[in-house]
């Protein structure tokens, strides 16, 4: 039989006049009141039942005074006996309800559950972290960080962020959240904290964001500078040789030059008038608009001068990239330009090859290949693809995505070749390297449309053949470049991939850094900030820039740049600064060979002097090699754009040094004899030169004179090893 609740006569306060009548309690606000009584119910005494008796005298008693309401009344309530209601004081139903309103939600809060955890990662030191959580649970809530199970200070907010990380931030945390109806602990965050690099993360360099990064010492002080352009400006950054670098004023004429809104890629270093400072080609069109290229003449102690007049800077085209190389071995540094044409998409043009008759002026190459390769013509490189000593040009070609080679025939003309391309691939383009130390040039073609990567082994004579080495090829990796070079010194050279986010629907949009095995294969190693950066990249450049024999890296990001500083270790290395007298000043072309015993086994690796690659990329112009536990290079082997070579024995370890290209007086080798620094001068019979040696390229201390015979005249330097790296020059009265 259904039960009632007997009528009770409420007692009004006395500060509530009771002047309106009863109304009926919403559904919503019912159904939210039960809610709230049921999370009540699992932390206090009171319970559901008293909350719905409240709930029924007050529908009972508005039954009795309007008949209309008798629909209140609830038949399936249970009847609280009349003990429970001795000596209480009711309010009218009204009131109790915002009574409960305010009193439930302190009494019976939702305790807090945590929606997303905190993530683990592995950080390079100096770089910063936020470790993150997300909660559902009312307020107020509190938190509490904690390493290894103890609590942080000042670590008590949902987001808490490390700065300069150190080996000592590295470990396990988690948070506790807390809140009066309870806590919850994290999963446990694990951070690794990888000592390979340090991530730089003050200064200009990463105060700006960029495309493609380009090494070159312009100021000839010894210590490599950069250039990263952007959207609106060529940034210029001079190494201050401590460490840091200073942003070069808008007042020098690369840094204030203009050009149409993200139409700059990047810029190409080389010595195009042979005047013994490095010179500035930009391509502009990088973002489809067409005008006039740029040149820049450096006029020493880091001044330029924009070039106008010459044709080189007054063909308007969309030019997408460019790369220097001496493709008739004159001694005069020559340029390819990659062009497509505006719109959207691309329409297809002519490349220029632009020949440097000398004295500052270029014609431009209209024979065949030349005036029939029609294409958009993307990343490209000067480079020796099949080892006769002259320089091919190699370029992505689009659509199909093509890798088409130029091959030189003797410097008088080209023949061109196209690899096969990836069904539905938009190539970047080819990078270049002696990946299995076999003494030729192998190619890595990656891509921006498309997951693929081709890895292609060079048989010595320009044949390629696509190998997979496994994990490298069948991961995803969209990017706009790639950079070579051995950033642990072991020998081998290693591989650094920049993605682009924009174009990397795989869900990987993590930076690649891919470390050589020594046997044909890399493995991807998956430590620091080099590994799980992730931006727009679009290009990256090795280089050492503080001269310590390690290669650190730039990336240029969309973002903000990224700047890595490479730690180093106990293996041994080389680097060669190169002069070219007969070939071009910068020597660009020229392949390095050098032969050391590592681990027990002869090890032989090539370098050749690139002048730009990727869409304008350039990485460091001296030639470095890692050694691993050697302590000498057993033969160095320069192979001079002119022909010429140089060949040296038993070089010590851990040092930089400058070499000048025989052929024209005067003439300085350096070579190391049982130990003692040799040099061998070249000069005029009976003319006096005067001998000194620097550590710094800046201060310059008189080591003797000399004077020119019949054959070359040697002289040994004592103190050679008191300095890590020493330079030599012979200055003529």
């Amino acid at each position: 039989m259904p039960k009632t609740i007997p009528p009770i006569q409420p007692q009004r306060p006395e500060s509530f006049p009771g002047k309106h009548a009863l109304h009926r309690v919403p559904d919503q606000t019912i159904a939210r009141l039960e809610e709230k009584a049921a999370a009540l119910a699992a932390h206090q005494a009171l319970g559901l039942k008293a909350f719905q008796s409240m709930r029924s005298v007050g529908c009972q008693r508005g039954a009795e005074q309007d008949p209309k309401h008798k629909d209140l009344v609830r038949n399936d309530v249970e009847v609280v006996p009349a003990s429970a209601h001795q000596g209480a004081r009711f309010v009218q139903p009204a009131f109790a309800i915002l009574f409960l309103l305010l009193a439930l939600p302190a009494l019976a809060q939702i305790p807090p559950t945590i929606i997303q955890q905190p993530d683990s990662i592995s950080r390079s030191l100096g770089d910063r972290h936020p470790f993150r959580v997300s909660v559902r649970g009312d307020s107020p809530l509190s938190y509490q960080w904690k390493l290894a199970g103890k609590d942080l200070l000042n670590a008590t907010n949902a987001t808490f962020a490390l700065t300069n990380l150190t080996l000592a931030d590295a470990g396990s945390y988690t948070v506790v959240v807390s809140n009066p109806a309870g806590s919850v602990t994290s999963d446990p965050a694990a951070l690794d904290v990888d000592s390979t690099f340090t991530k730089i993360t003050t200064g200009p360099v990463v105060s700006d964001f960029g495309y493609w990064p380009s090494w070159a010492d312009y100021d000839g002080d010894g210590w490599i500078d950069l250039l990263i352009a952007n959207a609106s400006r060529l940034n210029l950054y001079h190494n201050d040789g401590n460490g840091t670098f200073s942003r070069v004023p808008t007042s020098n004429a690369i840094v204030g030059a203009s050009f149409q809104s993200n139409n700059v890629n990047g810029g190409i270093w080389a010595d195009y008038d042979n005047d013994g400072d490095l010179d500035l080609f930009v391509p502009t069109g990088g973002g489809g608009g067409e005008e006039n290229d740029l040149l820049f003449r450096n006029d020493g102690q880091g001044k330029f001068t924009r070039i106008t007049t010459e044709r080189i800077v007054n063909t308007t085209a969309a030019s997408f990239s460019a790369t220097w190389g001496d493709y008739d071995r004159d001694g005069w540094v020559d340029l390819f330009v990659g062009n497509f044409g505006n719109g959207s998409p691309q329409t297809d043009r002519l490349p220029f090859l632009w020949h440097n008759l000398g004295g500052g002026k270029f014609e431009r190459i209209m024979t065949d290949p030349f005036d029939t390769a029609l294409a958009r013509h993307f990343d490209s490189a000067f480079v020796d693809v099949n080892g006769d000593g002259w320089p091919d040009i190699s370029e992505g070609v689009n659509p199909g995505g093509k890798l088409a080679v130029f091959e030189n025939q003797e410097g008088k003309s080209f023949e061109r070749f196209l690899t096969s391309g990836t069904s539905g691939g938009y190539i970047g383009g080819p990078a270049w390297a002696d990946f299995d130390n076999d003494g030729d040039l192998d190619v890595l073609v990656y891509y921006y449309w498309s997951s693929s990567l081709i890895l292609m082994k060079n048989d010595g004579v320009g044949n390629l053949e696509r190998v997979d080495d496994g994990e490298l090829t069948s991961t995803p990796a969209r990017s706009g470049g790639a950079a070579w070079g051995d950033y642990d010194n072991d020998g081998w050279l290693d591989l650094f991939l920049p993605r682009i986010s924009l174009y990397s629907q795989d869900g990987d949009h993590l930076n690649q850094l891919w470390h050589n095995n020594g046997d044909g294969t890399f493995t991807r190693f998956e430590r620091g900030s080099p590994a799980s950066d992730k931006d727009q990249s679009w290009g990256a450049a090795w280089g050492d820039y503080n001269n310590d024999g390690f290669l650190d890296l730039v990336v240029g990001q969309s973002g903000k740049n990224v700047f890595y500083h490479n730690n180093g270790n106990s293996q041994a290395w080389l680097m060669f600064r190169l002069v070219g007298t007969k070939s071009n000043r910068a020597a660009i072309g020229a392949k390095v060979r050098l032969h050391a015993t590592i681990k027990g086994q002869t090890v032989s690796q090539l370098r050749e002097l690139n002048g730009g690659v990727a869409a304008a990329q350039q990485s460091d112009l001296r030639a470095h090699f890692g050694l691993g536990d050697a302590t000498q290079a057993d033969e160095v082997r320069i192979e001079w754009p002119s022909g010429q070579v140089t060949e040296l024995k038993n070089v010590p370890v851990k040092q930089l040094l400058t070499i000048t290209e025989p052929g024209g007086p005067p003439r300085l080798a350096a070579s190391v004899d049982n130990g003692s620094t040799r040099l061998t001068l070249t000069g005029d019979i009976g003319k006096s030169y005067t001998i000194e040696s620097s550590s710094d390229l800046r201060v310059w201390t008189l080591l003797t004179i000399l004077t020119g015979a019949v054959d070359p005249v040697l002289f040994t330097d004592p103190a050679a090893g008191n300095s890590p790296t020493r330079y030599y020059r012979a200055v003529a009265p």
